[in-house]
């Protein structure tokens, strides 16, 4: 956790498991700015929501409860071709659900994993457009998707930005 309040921490997790991200870039987040009519929907960068714009007193203060704190300077950026690489920690992390679930006596489980929408929320220096860069976070998340339903447990799909990435 970096700050108070630290949203950051639900899509993380899958940076850690792929391949072709380079960490401690330059380009943390999606910096890109799209300028939008009313009425026009456009997938744009986390700082250039409507709502950061209309309230960004707020989320510059600290002390409002929904301020992200200080921005990261540096992040993960994808440098290369997408690859999927965390099969150990997430048999791990299946094994470790099975297991309390087997101890408790708890027939059914789920595990949620960040939906290819919010994962592709970072920097891009290797596809050619948003669309490429998108479908490849989508597949290269097929794998962990398929591991946990093929486990036997529910997946959630984890999609905030499905609510927040749109102006």
């Amino acid at each position: 956790m970096t700050h108070r309040v630290h949203y950051g921490a639900w899509w993380s997790y899958a940076f850690q498991r792929w391949g072709g991200i380079e960490f401690g870039a330059g380009r943390p987040l999606r910096k890109d700015a799209a300028s939008v009519a009313p009425g026009e929907i456009v997938l744009t960068s986390q700082d250039d929501r409507r709502d950061r714009r209309r309230f960004a007193d707020a989320y510059g203060d600290p002390e409002s409860g929904v301020s992200m704190g200080p921005r990261p300077a540096t992040g993960p950026v994808c440098v290369g071709p997408l690859t999927y690489t965390g099969h150990a920690a997430l048999a791990a992390d299946i094994a470790n659900l099975q297991a309390a679930l087997s101890t408790t006596g708890v027939a059914e489980g789920f595990i949620t994993a960040v939906a290819p929408g919010s994962a592709y929320r970072i920097g891009n220096t290797h596809y050619r457009s948003d669309e490429e860069f998108l479908y490849a976070c989508a597949e290269v998340m097929r794998e962990e998707y398929k591991a946990i339903v093929d486990a036997g447990l529910i997946l959630q799909l984890d999609d905030p930005a499905t609510a927040t990435g749109w102006t």
